[in-house]
């Protein structure tokens, strides 16, 4: 019989697989459990260069967070609709927020100058009920920006991309 890990570990990977055939299994992180899937009309719809720039960057961060042992369906996007970038599960204790299959959006930035605003706009146009972000460098005005969106009541996770772990707000 084994251990409690390795239940949740064998839980994480059959959950993995039994997403569909319109989902491809992007990545699955053998040490946390975490893993990202990919809507395949997303994945392969003509986009632009800016819409193809925006998802490899979702990609590359919902990849991260998997890591940390988050597992993320990204969503397809339809044209003039706004909505969450993702569908987020998350196995275990994190912090006072309890995430368990709730909508997030992504937000990856070198500052903390216009996230708040951003935030906004995730929890209340798009229908996001946290956010994810990425941030690039130490700027300042970081950890302000933070405490203004938990004033606000928005709620999420972040990173800076030099480090290797995560931090809930």
């Amino acid at each position: 019989m084994g251990n409690r890990l390795e239940l949740c570990m064998d839980r994480n990977l059959k959950n993995f697989y039994a997403y569909g055939p319109e989902l491809e299994k992007t990545f699955f992180d053998e040490r946390t459990g975490g893993f990202l899937v990919t809507e395949l009309s997303r994945k392969y719809k003509n986009m632009s260069s800016n819409d193809r720039e925006t998802f490899i960057k979702e990609q590359r961060m919902g990849m991260r967070y998997a890591s940390f042992g988050f597992q993320i369906q990204h969503l397809d996007e339809q044209a003039g609709v706004s909505t969450p970038d993702a569908y987020v599960r998350r196995q275990g204790k994190t912090s006072s927020i309890i995430v368990n299959g709730h909508y997030a959006d992504f937000k990856s930035s070198r500052s903390g100058n216009n996230v708040v605003d951003y935030a906004k706009h995730a929890i209340h146009e798009q229908g996001a009920e946290f956010v994810l972000l990425e941030f690039t460098s130490h700027h300042k005005k970081i950890p302000s920006a933070i405490r203004e969106m938990v004033s606000n009541d928005i709620h999420g996770y972040y990173y800076y991309s030099d480090e290797l772990t995560y931090h809930a707000f």
